[in-house]
């Protein structure tokens, strides 16, 4: 509270003992500088009002500002130069002697001269009325244009100038903290108001020009005690006068003020009844904050007062507007929880736009009650805390310590200088002793800062010492004095760990707890990690989803929550109405596991906003409950925003509507026509409209081109690739083959635009233009170079004065070519289309554009949108390759949840899904490939390398279609020649995609019933081309002997013996492993399928697994074996892995590979290589299985054998590169 001390008049006169006219006469005293004469009649002009011309004088003066050392807030930093700190002094100025910035202690000084001028109270108002003159005419000298950016509406800026004037100068500036109540007790809001009557300001005006004094934001900026909202009398002033002020008052003032008033009533100890008028309209401020402390104070307002104010806001324009309903919300909460409940009912009969805001909050409320009801009948279980182990060993730290140290030393040491690499070396503390005490403190062994830490910053430590775990790095700060080591728990190897699990490190080194953990949480870490300890700590996450920069956060670790927290369900029921779109929609998604999700939905129908109502109809349909049948009719019936009524299209037919009548030929065409009279420039103005292809309804009857335009008019508005909404409806209601050409040619179309590049013409013109200027001045930087003493430079002179015009021309021309002139993603909605497209056709194009054009993720993610709603089962698999291979983690994340959605869609698993979705490429379940001529047909069979071999009616293979007879069928020839190029890229990916696929189920045991490895695998026309060169197991349901077998192409199962097997009709077939079969049915099946010439889809037999101990994560036997960057790239690469994450400088030491199916990441460290820095020496170091994609270690007897062994045999491929080096580290230093 700003609490109004109490000062004795008596000691304000003490403290003017002087002449009032010696006082004034001081504190012109710089006016002297410019002359003498000026000075005496400035002075008389404030005492008397005699030589009034001298206002005009002063302003026409250059530098007086300055000579005062600045006047009000704008010109407060002016600089009291040297030569005018002479002139000064010369007049009688006394500067200190000990000033540390002269600059600013010399304004200080010239504050001085006016404070004692301000603790008088012998002046009239007249006479502060002229100085305010005075104060205006010297603070325009110095300022440009002499206009003041922050003058408040209303306010004569004289007076600004002399209220801001006497609270900054308040002395000695040593204080940090001033008792402006003591200091300028004189100056309260009745000194001000008597000087502004003085100014001719009206008596009605008077108490809002007080009020907007009090008002400033530097208050609360810095919080500086010398500021006016310090001053004192305002709250005995607001008491008497605040009725007076009116509550247009509020309108006139700015975001800052606003806030300021709010923070100035806050910060009184008064009753808030008489300025209930001006705080209850801040309830709808703008910025949230504001309004919600405005919320806060309504309790301190009398219960008459307060509800009279409400009740006139409830029922008035500002929450008319679609500004004031949005921001509305904050005090409808409130208020539905406080005694005012009843007038939000009263005010709702009145204000239709309110009752639509009291329904939402009500069906909130409703909500809120529903879902805590079903989430106390589903208690939740922690997971128990993965302890860090903290006695872990730093010797990959110290290597890569050594490595560092070592680099700076040999940039640092020049061989012809005078200081030897030893000295160098001891100055840069890269010595044995320096390390290992380093190594020392990080295991244990020792205690202390180190010196190497004292000498390098801790994130330095961190950066080139990723090793170090989070243990290590508290081992090696906990001892220092700062808190550097909170820092450690983002740099640690282990950072991403259990934060209960760090929680028990710090009480392991009794450190406190308090935000430590918080700011990693917020910062990193796997979210299916963290949500354990957020679930005990939900007021932080609650304070993560009231935060703009934790928002994103707090929501990803909500959706790893087995169900939502109770605590949390109104603030989330609140986010799913009111946050931003793209908030709102993953609120609204987290939401919907409740039945009682269409509560929230239902109201939102009737929101203000289109776009609220929109997002409301696309909700709806994604939880589809036939009970929303109502509001939905009703919201549509009166809907106006075409992309809206579309989404309740959608959802009507979501919900069971029957639609024939909404979506008859004539209804639509007359939509169509309305739309298109509203906005006749409706969809991309890039798209050639006449080129679309005519189509037809289902009963032949053509479609008019209005229709189709209007259509592809809303996908661009409603920017959802997906289009198995509204488009999908569309798109069935035209005849199949219309429905498929019209959404293949806007793919294609929008395919197009999207990767659209330079017309050779343009590219050569460009390319001549900057080809010969780019020549010319390499004509002459060579000439310059071929005079240069080093001899490399020379030669390149001499190449570079070699090279002809033409090689420029041609290079950027090569460049120009690949720029792209644009993007299509403004027109993403095009892609809606693609659900009604043919899914080879998409899958072929998807393909395509990902192989053409790299790093355009946007139009990834629109890409593999557009093939989940396509559901076709080529692009299906498309989608599941992405799922699993793609090289970017965040669209083959975002890929993956598409897969698994498709997969609960349809009631399988993901595996399952993907075992369903194989393309069979055009083959029947006889195995051929039928294509038809017409009058003769042709039949492909499928090689061991999965090309297409064809057969004629004469019986003569041949590698490709003949070309056309005259008595064949011209267009089945397209067709065929069509579906074989179709065919043979089906194949060529099936046979990657599966192979990889089996390959995995090996490693992680994945399992088929009899019955769907027979229907699925053995049957499908080009699955049975793999399986037969793949060894299974049978494990019988009852537990009896397992069966180890092969199919033959003929479809015979063959055992070990040449027998045929009979599978029983129950247990679980799996692809057979060396480690699990055992070494004697290992030789033996190698001795059957050589007898066989069977050629092997991938070993099965050959890798055998490491011994291990219980609970070992890390295996290191194979370490140090030397070989050379680039052999470890190749080999890593061949066996499907990709290079790791770099640290500082491009540096990198692992290639990892994902497991998806496993939720594992394979780690191959080594030494290490910069990403582009040539083909340095390296060494094999470790294999690592870690957790999701982060680096949590897991414990390698949980990983299943064949992973485990198939692991342990890349890494064995990666020592094979070279033998074992006793002086690998030394030998693998490259500085």
């Amino acid at each position: 509270m700003l609490m109004e001390s109490v000062v004795n008049r008596e000691e304000v006169a003490e403290m003017c003992e002087v002449v009032p006219s010696d006082e004034l006469a001081r504190a012109l005293l710089p006016l002297r500088v410019i002359s003498a004469d000026l000075h005496e009649k400035a002075v008389s002009y404030v005492l008397s009002g005699e030589s009034a011309d001298v206002v005009e004088q002063v302003w026409q003066e250059p530098e007086t500002d300055a000579l005062f050392g600045g006047v009000g807030e704008l010109n407060r930093t002016l600089p009291v130069r040297d030569d005018l700190a002479d002139r000064l002094s010369a007049v009688g100025v006394a500067w200190s002697s000990d000033m540390r910035e002269p600059p600013r202690d010399r304004r200080r000084v010239l504050y001085s001269l006016r404070d004692s001028l301000y603790r008088c109270d012998a002046f009239s108002a007249q006479q502060w009325w002229r100085y305010g003159q005075l104060l205006r005419a010297i603070w325009a000298a110095d300022t440009p244009g002499k206009q003041d950016w922050r003058r408040k509406a209303f306010t004569p800026l004289w007076l600004l100038l002399l209220n801001e004037d006497v609270v900054r100068t308040v002395d000695p500036w040593e204080e940090a903290a001033v008792n402006m109540v003591k200091e300028r007790l004189m100056w309260g809001p009745e000194r001000f108001a008597e000087v502004l009557a003085l100014d001719g300001v009206k008596a009605g005006k008077i108490p809002s020009l007080v009020l907007t004094l009090w008002l400033s934001r530097y208050a609360y900026l810095n919080d500086d005690s010398r500021v006016p909202c310090r001053l004192p009398g305002i709250a005995e002033y607001l008491q008497s006068h605040g009725s007076r002020i009116p509550a247009s008052f509020i309108r006139s003032l700015n975001e800052y003020d606003r806030r300021d008033l709010v923070l100035l009533l806050a910060g009184l100890d008064m009753d808030l009844g008489p300025v209930a008028h001006l705080l209850v309209p801040l309830t709808l401020e703008e910025k949230r904050t504001t309004r919600l402390q405005a919320i806060d104070l309504l309790g301190r307002v009398p219960d008459t007062p307060r509800r009279e104010a409400l009740a006139e806001l409830l029922s008035g324009k500002a929450i008319r507007s679609k500004a004031g309903f949005q921001r509305s919300t904050d005090l409808l909460d409130h208020l539905a929880e406080g005694a005012d409940d009843d007038l939000l009912d009263v005010a709702a009969e009145k204000n239709p736009v309110l009752a639509v805001a009291v329904e939402q909050l009500r069906a909130r409320a409703a909500f809120s009650r529903w879902a805590s009801e079903e989430s106390e009948q589903a208690p939740v279980v922690l997971p128990e805390v993965e302890h860090i182990a903290l006695d872990q060993p730093a010797d990959a730290a110290r290597q890569q310590l050594w490595r560092i140290l070592n680099r700076l030393v040999d940039d640092a040491w020049d061989p012809q200088g005078a200081e030897s690499r030893e000295e160098i070396a001891a100055r840069y503390l890269a010595t044995e002793q320096d390390v290992e005490a380093f190594i020392a403190v990080a295991e244990g062994r020792s205690t202390g800062v180190p010196a190497i830490l004292r000498k390098y910053r801790l994130g330095w430590v961190g950066s080139f010492v990723p090793s170090l775990s989070v243990v290590h790095l508290l081992r090696l700060t906990a001892d220092e004095p700062s808190t550097r080591w909170r820092d450690a728990l983002s740099w640690g190897e282990d950072a991403d760990a259990d934060p209960r699990a760090i929680e028990a490190v710090l009480r392991h080194f009794n450190l406190p707890i308090d935000g430590a953990v918080r700011d990693v949480v917020w910062r990193t870490g796997d979210p299916v990690i963290l949500w354990p300890w957020a679930w005990e700590h939900l007021d932080d996450l609650a304070e993560g989803l009231d935060s703009s920069e934790k928002v994103l956060r707090a929501l990803d670790i909500l959706e790893a929550f087995p169900r939502l927290p109770v605590d949390l369900l109104p603030r989330l029921a609140r986010m799913a109405v009111t946050a931003s779109p793209r908030l709102r929609r993953r609120v609204q998604r987290l939401l919907s596991v409740s039945p009682a999700a269409p509560i929230l939905a239902e109201p939102m129908l009737k929101d203000p906003s289109a776009e609220v109502r929109r997002s409301a109809a696309e909700w709806i349909a994604a939880q589809a409950p036939q009970r929303s049948l109502d509001p939905l009719r009703a919201a549509y019936a009166t809907e106006e925003d075409a992309a809206t009524r579309a989404s309740m299209l959608k959802a009507m037919r979501a919900c069971g509507e029957d639609l024939t009548e909404l979506l008859s030929p004539g209804r639509l065409q007359q939509e169509a026509a309305e739309g298109l009279e509203a906005d006749p420039a409706a969809g991309p103005d890039w798209l050639d409209w006449d080129g679309l292809p005519t189509v037809r309804w289902r009963d032949g009857a053509p479609v008019s081109s209005l229709v189709i335009r209007w259509w592809v008019s809303l996908a661009v508005i409603m920017k959802d690739p997906d289009g198995r909404g509204l488009i999908g409806l569309y798109l069935s209601l035209l005849d199949p083959h219309d429905a498929r050409r019209l959404a293949l040619h806007l793919v294609r179309a929008w395919a197009a635009r999207d990767t659209a590049h330079p017309s050779p013409e343009q590219s050569l013109a460009h390319a001549q233009d900057i080809g010969l200027k780019r020549y010319q001045y390499f004509q002459r930087y060579w000439t310059s170079a071929a005079q240069s003493d080093d001899p490399e430079e020379r030669e390149r002179a001499r190449q570079g004065l070699a090279r002809p015009l033409e090689s420029y021309v041609k290079q950027i021309y090569d460049e120009h070519q690949g720029t792209y002139l644009g993007s299509a993603m403004a027109d993403k909605g095009l892609m809606a289309f693609a659900v009604g497209a043919d899914g080879g056709e998409l899958a072929s194009l998807t393909h395509s554009y990902m192989r053409s054009h790299r790093n355009r993720r946007p139009q990834y993610e629109v890409l593999i949108r557009a093939l989940r709603a396509n559901g076709q089962d080529p692009a299906l698999q498309v989608l599941i390759g992405v799922a699993q291979r793609h090289k970017m983690a965040s669209l083959q994340k975002t890929a993956r949840e598409l897969v698994d959605e498709v997969a609960v869609e349809r009631g399988w698993s993901a595996e399952q899904l993907e075992d369903r979705t194989v393309p069979t490429a055009g083959f029947g379940s006889d195995g051929l490939l039928h294509l038809s001529y017409g009058a003769r047909s042709f039949t492909g069979r499928l090689t061991a390398d999965f090309k297409i071999a064809l057969t004629g009616p004469d019986g003569k293979t041949r590698a490709s279609l003949p070309a056309p007879r005259a008595d064949d069928d011209a267009d089945a020839v397209k067709a065929a020649k069509k579906q074989l190029t179709a065919s043979r890229k089906e194949a060529k990916n099936v046979l990657s995609l599966q192979s990889s696929r089996l390959y995995e189920a090996m490693c992680v045991r994945r399992g088929w019933s009899p019955v769907e490895w027979r229907d699925l695998l053995l049957a499908h026309p080009l699955m049975r081309h793999l399986v037969t060169r793949v060894i299974w197991q049978l494990d019988p349901a009852d537990g009896g002997e397992s069966i180890v077998f092969r199919p033959t192409p003929e479809g015979d199962l063959l055992g070990v013996d040449d027998a045929v097997v009979d599978l029983p009709g129950q247990g679980e077939i799996t692809v057979a492993h060396g480690t699990i079969i055992g070494p004697d049915a290992v030789a033996a099946w190698r001795e059957h399928l050589a007898d066989y010439e069977v050629e092997p889809l991938f070993d099965q037999l050959s890798a055998l697994a490491p011994v291990i101990t219980p609970g070992q994560q890390r295996l290191t036997d194979l370490r140090g074996h030397m070989t050379d960057a680039y052999s470890v790239r190749n080999v890593a690469s061949q066996r499907g892995y990709r290079r790791g994450g770099t640290e500082d400088g491009g540096w990198f030491t692992e290639y990892l590979r994902t497991i998806p199916a496993a939720g594992l990441t394979v780690a191959l460290t080594f030494t290490g290589a910069f990403v582009s820095w040539g083909n340095n020496p390296c060494a094999t170091d470790s294999l690592e299985l870690r957790r999701g994609t982060g680096r949590r270690l897991v414990a390698l007897d949980e990983v299943p054998t064949p992973l485990l062994a198939e692991c342990y045999a890349d890494y064995a491929a990666l020592a094979a590169l070279g033998a074992y080096d006793p002086d690998w580290e030394d030998r693998t230093r490259l500085f």
